[in-house]
């Protein structure tokens, strides 16, 4: 393909899970990758996705259809799900599944009482995330030295 077209170079796209061993093999400021035998540069390309919050036990690192985890709510605790917390104050008009004055504020993942779990600004899921070790893109540029004749029929 790339002989039919008189390309010189190409791209390579590779999905890889990261792991201890693939951030030692891409640590530093120019991280590298052997293709052809050749070192070559390469850049590190990250999906950025929330971090995973249990709708039923409110833990983290998996969602609602693994859970085989006792429901918990959201709101106060209790052993239901947030959907059917309804306030037991007889004077409290808050719809079912939300919270009200009445709740107090607690966190089951950093255990503080400064936000309801599942706020996405809570210090135990933004220091979960890991920050980029990498150093900076590097310049894709062509390699005249390439082995010439490589096609999708090699």
């Amino acid at each position: 393909m790339i002989k039919e077209r008189k390309q010189t170079t190409a791209g390579l796209i590779l999905l890889v899970e990261e792991t201890k061993e693939l951030v030692r093999m891409m640590g530093g400021t120019e991280p590298k990758i052997l293709v052809g035998g050749r070192k070559r540069f390469c850049r590190v390309w990250r999906e950025e996705t929330d971090t995973p919050i249990c709708d039923r036990c409110l833990q983290v690192g998996h969602t609602l259809p693994e859970c085989k985890l006792a429901a918990r709510c959201r709101w106060c605790g209790r052993n239901h799900m947030s959907g059917e917390h309804k306030c037991r104050s007889v004077d409290c008009a808050a719809p079912k599944g939300t919270a009200c004055q009445h709740c107090r504020k607690h966190c089951y993942i950093c255990e503080k009482g400064e936000h309801f779990s599942g706020f996405r600004q809570c210090e135990g899921l933004t220091s979960r995330i890991p920050t980029p070790r990498f150093g900076p893109a590097t310049l894709i540029v062509a390699d005249n030295t390439a082995v010439n004749g490589i096609s999708d029929r090699s």
